[in-house]
């Protein structure tokens, strides 16, 4: 999972990259306001769709660990502790 996480994060970089560029090239070549704001869209585009599938993916594996995690470590704290339930307050 973490390979694939890692090809998505460098997709992300070339997307932010491209975006960039495609923004500048834009800028002074668009011959109008309607041109300016298409090309400013497809910049954006080429940013934010790889950053949220990069995300989208991590926060997917990190669920899982985090979970993982929280179990072992409450495990771990309770260890040799027999289980008594909580007293109820009234």
């Amino acid at each position: 999972m973490k390979p694939m996480r890692n090809i998505l994060w460098i997709l992300t970089l070339l997307g932010a990259l491209g975006g960039g560029l495609t923004l500048l090239g834009v800028t002074f070549s668009a011959n109008g306001a309607p041109q300016q704001a298409a090309g400013a869209a497809m910049a954006a585009a080429l940013a934010v769709i790889p950053y949220c599938l990069a995300r989208a993916f991590s926060e997917l594996g990190a669920t899982n660990t985090e979970k993982l995690l929280a179990e072992i470590n409450r495990r771990l704290a309770n260890q040799g502790k027999p289980e008594t339930p909580e007293p109820q307050t009234p």
